[in-house]
């Protein structure tokens, strides 16, 4: 057995799912140890059996006792070489949601959503706003944080190109869309499963059957709640108190439905016992279904529709009661959204109303039961900030 093979199985042994990434983490670990070794004295030990057992295995032993579990804030005192901490932190990842502030082409903000979430070496991209902000802002992102070059699953909601066009992203030279990032692997394509009759649409099924071709399994939301489709699941394990569902919101399938958004497919994370609603551009129509899964209380929600008024229903506030609201949009844009009126109605239920265009990226983290909220830019609440508080005819606060 090779070392690294001892390793793995020792991890395992340990109740804890080693991956390709947590091997390739310690590996590292063990090089860079080394290599400071013989500038300062952290250790008797070098070589890589006897690493991995004494000091990589005997720190993750701490697991076993059920004293330190994943999700735990830990202080590692007097650490040196760094244990047990650092093996402790490889083996037991947090979740962490990042909500992308999208930029074009000529740095100008754009409204859309793109969520990319990553838990231990799983990362998952959910919308890819406009073509430009794909190529400008998402696959740059998805290229320095997607670390072991595999994406488990990629998400499309709907057909809105400010959901849908950052996948195909712009043509030109070293321009790509979410769906031809270089490098990465696509393991699991799943979109909306309806027709649209755009240019972006066309080349985003194009890319997507390419990526099949590759080995990427594609489901559409239909073929997903299909309990004859024996390939598809609604219910996605993603490790240790980690879960991935597809919420039946049921408007997929119903013909007379006249506006795409309200096809919009609907998530819900669940780390241990908080909860992360996501649910596209979901309209009135399709949150009517979603209040009838009793969903219950969430976490984090974030806004349906960039905050408009035609979504954001009291029905579903009522149900979910977010302790935090995270909005997708842009300062400016045709649609003017977020409405005040609705920021208005979110800080009935919580102070804790944040956005991309005014916050920057925003990152949520689940850990240790706990939620954290994070920020590129100072995390303002939006109704204490210059945007909010300035008068505009055109967007009221009531």
């Amino acid at each position: 057995m090779s070392n690294i093979e001892i390793l793995r199985q020792g991890i395992e042994d340990f109740g804890i799912e080693a991956s390709d990434k947590m091997l390739a983490d310690f590996q590292k670990y063990k090089e860079i140890l080394v290599e400071w070794n013989q500038k300062m004295n952290l250790t008797g030990i070098e070589d890589e059996k006897e690493v991995f057992i004494k000091h990589f295995l005997d720190s993750v032993s701490a697991v076993t006792k059920g004293y330190i579990k994943n999700g735990m804030s830990l202080i590692d005192v007097g650490t040196g070489a760094g244990f047990p901490g650092m093996p402790l932190r490889i083996c037991l990842p947090e979740l962490k949601v990042t909500f992308l502030d999208l930029y074009g082409n000529s740095n100008n903000q754009q409204i859309g959503d793109s969520i990319f979430i990553e838990y231990g070496d799983i990362d998952i991209l959910i919308d890819a706003g406009e073509k430009a902000s794909g190529s400008c802002t998402v696959v740059p992102f998805l290229l320095e944080h997607v670390e072991d070059k595999k994406l488990e699953m990629i998400i499309t909601t709907h057909a809105d190109s400010d959901h849908l066009g950052g996948m195909v992203g712009l043509s030109g030279k070293d321009m790509y869309g979410a769906l031809e990032a270089p490098g990465i692997e696509y393991q699991y394509i799943v979109d909306f499963g309806y027709e649209a009759d755009s240019k972006v649409y066309k080349d985003y099924v194009e890319l997507r059957n390419a990526r099949v071709q590759e080995g990427a399994t594609y489901l559409n939301i239909k073929e997903i709640f299909n309990e004859e489709n024996l390939e598809a699941a609604a219910h996605f394990y993603l490790g240790e108190d980690m879960f991935l569902d597809f919420l039946d919101y049921k408007t997929y399938g119903i013909a007379d439905i006249d506006d795409d958004n309200d096809r919009s497919v609907s998530c819900l994370l669940t780390h241990g016992e908080k909860k992360i609603l996501l649910c596209g551009d979901s309209e009135k129509k399709e949150e009517s279904y979603l209040t009838k899964l009793n969903i219950g209380k969430v976490d984090v929600f974030k806004a349906n529709h960039h905050g408009s008024p035609t979504s954001n229903t009291k029905n579903l506030l009522d149900q979910i009661r977010p302790e935090y609201v995270v909005i997708c949009s842009s300062e400016e844009n045709k649609y003017n959204l977020p409405k005040k009126t609705i920021i208005s109605r979110f800080i009935e239920y919580t102070q804790n109303v944040y956005a991309t265009f005014i916050s920057g990226n925003i990152e949520v983290i689940s850990k240790n039961n706990n939620i954290t909220i994070t920020s590129v830019k100072a995390l303002i609440p939006v109704q204490n900030s210059t945007w909010y508080l300035t008068d505009d005819p055109n967007n009221p606060i009531k």
